[in-house]
């Protein structure tokens, strides 16, 4: 199991990413006013597998992508969370996903003036 963590408390943001030989789960909190710059982000990652998927809002959602990708998502004003099963997605589906997940980290935890 692969776990991976990153956390900034003064803006309460977290990131956490578990993975096992079976699953893949995402869960992050941050900054609500970040929250449409996470749907852009996915909707123009998701767009590119399958333009018919549009996250907007909240949501607890089964997805299957044309390219028979599925996962669970849910979403809220700053917050996401995502779980693929593996046994049920081919490796190029997995890959793309948890590509898509990693590309996330950067649009949620946004640098402070000390980080910089």
């Amino acid at each position: 199991m692969t776990i991976s963590a990153c956390s900034h408390h003064r803006h309460e943001t977290s990131f956490t990413v578990k993975e096992s030989h079976h699953s893949y789960y995402l869960e992050t909190s941050f900054n609500e006013d970040l929250t449409h710059d996470v749907e852009r982000y996915l909707n123009d990652k998701i767009g590119q597998s399958d333009p018919s998927i549009l996250i907007d809002g909240s949501g607890d959602r089964r997805i299957t992508l044309s390219d028979h990708s599925s996962f669970h998502l849910v979403t809220e004003p700053g917050y996401m969370q995502l779980k693929l099963d593996k046994d049920q997605n081919s490796k190029a589906s997995y890959q793309r996903i948890r590509s898509i997940c990693q590309g996330l980290k950067a649009v949620v935890i946004q640098p402070t003036p000390i980080d910089q």
